[in-house]
């Protein structure tokens, strides 16, 4: 008996009884697989030295564990990709025909219809490289780890001595993890324990290790959701970096180009001041020592003499230099044409 199991939905599979076959979506062939992806004729799979061999007949790529191959050896366990379906090779031994019996003259014998084998609840474990391994699960608890107790002993440094425990119950069958160190994944979420549906993948490490079961109630219930991890909003960061954005912009402006402007303003004033006072001191030295002066007007340039707040200061400068204007208007015909700010308040 040989069957394909579809790796999405375990409790859907082909099957055949030959030992020489065909799959691909044509009609012609012994299995046919519905994907647009798979040529009309894609493989064919013999025997060969007692063991199952598979060869592409089609342009389209087929891969055994993740490695794409134009024919090669096949094992029970093998994950085989054809387009875009993904199956696990499962093969069981030929079945006897049982023995017929004479029927009874003159009596009529009900046989029973005998029911669709199952499987039963199993782990499909694959590793990076793509290999996979059947491990059924027929014992209450069954051990994953690096330990010589692990019933499914997996060599990684990533993978604890017990790292978790399969374990069956009244509802189901539960995952546990019972690592202190390493993290046990399920459908992609960390988890400590919960109950295994068919179709879940656990993760440890590199290994990916997926529940299979044909069992009713192992089937995951139409109002029953897969955990995955949610995963955030866009809008929210963004609203956030604008947020940030906005702020920093503030500051800047209001700790660094306001101060900025204000003491370029003053330096301004204070250079033309100092024009002024240069000019006066030649024209008239004896009128010029007896003027109340503001002081340092580097300092004043500055922005911090005697506490005084910026407008304070420039008012105070612009005074100073309508003072200048005022006296000596008449007497310097350079001072009463050069350019100079307006001498009222009004105007500034």
């Amino acid at each position: 008996m040989f069957r394909l199991i579809q790796k999405s939905n375990p409790r859907k599979y082909h099957k055949t009884q030959k030992t020489s076959f065909l799959l691909g979506r044509s009609k012609q062939c012994d299995i046919i697989i519905s994907d647009p992806k798979i040529s009309d004729v894609q493989a064919k799979v013999g025997t060969k030295d007692n063991r199952y061999f598979i060869k592409n007949l089609g342009s389209d790529k087929i891969s055994v564990n993740g490695q794409p191959t134009e024919g090669q050896f096949i094992k029970n366990g093998d994950e085989l990709a054809l387009g875009n379906s993904k199956f696990v090779v499962q093969m069981a031994e030929k079945e006897r025909p049982e023995p017929k019996l004479p029927l009874p003259e003159d009596k009529t014998m009900v046989l029973d219809t005998p029911s669709e084998e199952t499987l039963g609840p199993r782990l499909v474990c694959t590793t990076a490289a793509g290999k996979s391994k059947i491990i059924f699960l027929k014992r209450e608890k069954l051990i994953i780890g690096r330990s010589n107790e692990a019933a499914l002993k997996l060599m990684h440094p990533s993978i604890s001595r017990k790292h978790c425990i399969i374990e069956k119950q009244d509802k189901g069958y539960v995952a546990r993890n019972i690592s202190t160190t390493n993290p046990l994944y399920l459908n992609d979420q960390v988890i400590s324990e919960q109950r295994l549906y068919s179709g879940d993948q656990l993760r440890m490490g590199p290994f990916s290790i997926t529940f299979i079961s044909d069992q009713p109630t192992d089937a995951r219930q139409t109002t029953q959701k897969i955990v995955t991890p949610e995963k955030g909003s866009n809008w929210s960061l963004w609203l956030t970096a604008a947020l940030i954005l906005t702020f920093s912009v503030y500051l800047l402006y209001m700790h660094t180009y306001m101060p900025w402007k204000a003491q370029q303003k003053l330096a301004g004033v204070a250079g033309q001041i100092a024009r002024i006072e240069a000019a006066v001191r030649r024209t008239n030295p004896d009128w010029f020592s007896r003027l109340p002066l503001l002081g340092d007007l580097p300092l004043l340039a500055s922005g911090t003499e005697g506490g005084r707040t910026v407008p304070d200061l420039t008012e105070s400068m612009y005074q100073y230099h309508d003072n200048l204007r005022a006296e000596h208007a008449a007497s310097s015909p350079w001072w009463a044409t050069s350019r100079a700010p307006p001498t009222s308040a009004a105007a500034r």
